[in-house]
C-alpha cells in the first residue's frame, strides 16, 4: 500500500504551509533590513508570523492538522480554511472596536484557522495512545495541545485574542452554524488550481511501493516473457519430435507382435496337416 507521509493527499495543507512560511521569511527580511513591506497589509495580517518561533510552531502544528485534510478532502477543507479565518477576522475586528481590549497591535498569522483546526482536532481525531504521568492518565495528543499553548501564549494579549476568537470559529463550525459544513470550493477554482499548482500542490501515488502493489501477482517480467515467447516453437518442436517417435514406436512394436501371431498360426497349421496324414 502507498504510504501516507508528507502531504500525500493534503494540496490545500501544503499550499498554506508554504505560503505561510515563504511570506513570513520575506517579511522577517525585508524587516531585518527596513526595507518597504512587500505584502500588503491585509495578506500579511492572515498569512505572516511576526517571529521565528511562532513561524516554527505554527508551520508545525499547520503541518500535522493535513490528516483533517484527508479526512474530510481537499474541497471541503479549503472551504473551513476560508470560513473561518473570514469568521475570526470578523469577531477579532468587533473585539476591537467595542473598546473590551485595547491591543497595541493586532496578532499577525493565521491564529484563527488554526485554533479551529484544534476544535475539529479534538472531537474528530481519537487519540493513538495513551500514558500515566504523575498518576494522571493522558493521550499522545497532550503534546500537540502543549505547542498550541505555546503558540497562543507567544504574542501576548494579542495572540490570546487571535486563538480565542479562531476556537470560537472552530466551534461554529462544528455546529454547523448557518450551514457552513455544505460549502464548498467553486467547481471552476478547484480545475484552475488543478491545472496551474497541480503540478506544485498536488500529490501522485507513484512510488514504486504503489506500483508494486498496482501490478498484478500473475503478470510477467517483460524480458521473461520475451523468453518465453521465443523459446516457444523450439520447445513446440522438440515436443512434437518426442511424440512422434513414441507413436513410431508404438506402430513398430504392434507390427512385431502382429507378425509373431502370424507365424504361430502358420506352424500350427503345418503341424496339423502333418498328424493328418499319419
Amino acid at each position: 500500500m502507498p504510504t501516507m507521509t508528507g502531504f500525500r493527499h493534503a494540496p490545500v495543507s501544503k499550499g498554506l504551509v508554504l505560503i505561510t512560511a515563504g511570506a513570513s521569511i520575506l517579511a522577517q527580511a525585508t524587516r531585518a533590513s527596513r526595507r518597504r513591506q512587500l505584502l500588503p497589509g491585509i495578506l500579511a495580517q492572515a498569512f505572516v508570523f511576526r517571529s521565528p518561533a511562532e513561524l516554527f510552531f505554527g508551520a508545525l502544528v499547520m503541518y500535522y492538522f493535513r490528516i483533517l485534510e484527508r479526512e474530510s478532502g481537499s474541497p471541503k477543507f479549503g472551504a473551513f480554511a476560508a470560513t473561518t479565518t473570514g469568521l475570526a477576522a470578523a469577531l477579532q475586528w468587533a473585539a476591537g472596536r467595542s473598546g473590551l481590549l485595547r491591543l497595541a497591535a493586532p496578532a499577525s498569522g493565521p491564529y484563527g484557522f488554526l485554533f479551529a483546526c484544534f476544535v475539529q482536532y479534538f472531537f474528530q481525531v481519537p487519540p493513538a495512545s495513551k500514558m500515566s504521568v504523575l498518576g494522571w492518565r493522558l493521550s499522545d495528543k497532550v503534546f500537540l495541545y502543549l505547542i498550541g499553548m505555546q503558540l497562543l501564549l507567544s504574542g501576548g494579549p494579542a495572540s490570546l485574542l487571535a486563538g480565542g476568537a479562531g476556537l470560537v470559529a472552530g466551534l461554529a463550525y462544528r455546529g454547523n452554524l448557518l450551514g457552513m459544513k455544505r460549502m464548498r470550493f467553486p467547481a471552476f477554482l478547484t480545475r484552475f488550481l488543478a491545472s496551474t499548482l497541480g503540478a506544485l500542490l498536488g500529490s501522485s501515488d507513484s512510488s514504486p511501493a504503489a506500483a508494486a502493489a498496482a501490478t498484478p501477482s500473475h503478470a510477467q517480467p517483460p524480458a521473461a516473457a520475451q523468453q518465453q515467447q521465443q523459446g516457444g516453437p523450439a520447445a513446440g518442436g522438440r515436443r512434437g519430435a518426442a511424440a512422434g517417435a513414441a507413436a513410431a514406436a508404438a506402430a513398430g512394436a504392434a507390427g512385431a507382435a502382429s507378425g509373431l501371431a502370424t507365424g504361430a498360426a502358420g506352424a500350427g497349421g503345418a503341424g496339423g496337416g502333418g498328424s493328418d496324414a499319419l
